[in-house]
């Protein structure tokens, strides 16, 4: 008998010890400041969102729906990095199944990894691209890369009358 109890404690301290842990819906691992992450984007630039278009407005984030779908944000570019000019306004598609993607009028370091077929950017969940209030680090990285300035360039305003298209 007591060895069955033993058995038993041993056998339930080595499941606890080699059980799984906890699993989450996604993770992203840390952002890295690599040349790879530079090479490898379509396109990089700070700009402001000046507009948003749900590919199906009865999709929320959240819903099962929206795994499929993405939104399109408008953005007008402050300062080209990469892969677009400054003043120009570019679409940004994303997924919004995790969150809401961009907050309008909201100013954002951008980091496409692809333009779609249709030539609209595409920035992925996780990475580099992120509030530009805290992209300080990234902004010196990519000065010291591509060979620019860092300092901050002088703020968007987004044009009267409401979102662009």
């Amino acid at each position: 008998m007591i060895k069955r109890q033993m058995f038993a404690a041993t056998a339930a301290a080595v499941f606890l010890f080699f059980a799984p842990a906890a699993a989450h819906a996604l993770s992203c691992a840390p952002p890295q400041h690599t040349k790879h992450s530079v090479d490898n984007a379509a396109a990089i630039f700070e700009g402001v969102v000046v507009g948003d278009r749900r590919a199906d407005a009865n999709i929320k984030p959240g819903d099962a729906a929206a795994l499929d779908k993405t939104v399109s944000f408008s953005f007008l570019v402050s300062r080209a990095w990469k892969g677009v000019t400054d003043g120009e306004a570019v679409v940004v598609r994303r997924n919004v199944y995790w969150g809401d993607g961009f907050q309008m009028g909201g100013t954002y370091l951008v980091f496409a990894e692809r333009r779609d077929a249709d030539g609209v950017l595409v920035a992925g969940l996780c990475g580099l691209t992120g509030g530009l209030e805290y992209a300080g680090e990234t902004r010196k990285f990519l000065a010291e890369t591509l060979g620019a300035a860092a300092e901050p360039p002088a703020p968007v305003v987004p044009p009267h009358g409401g979102a662009a298209d």
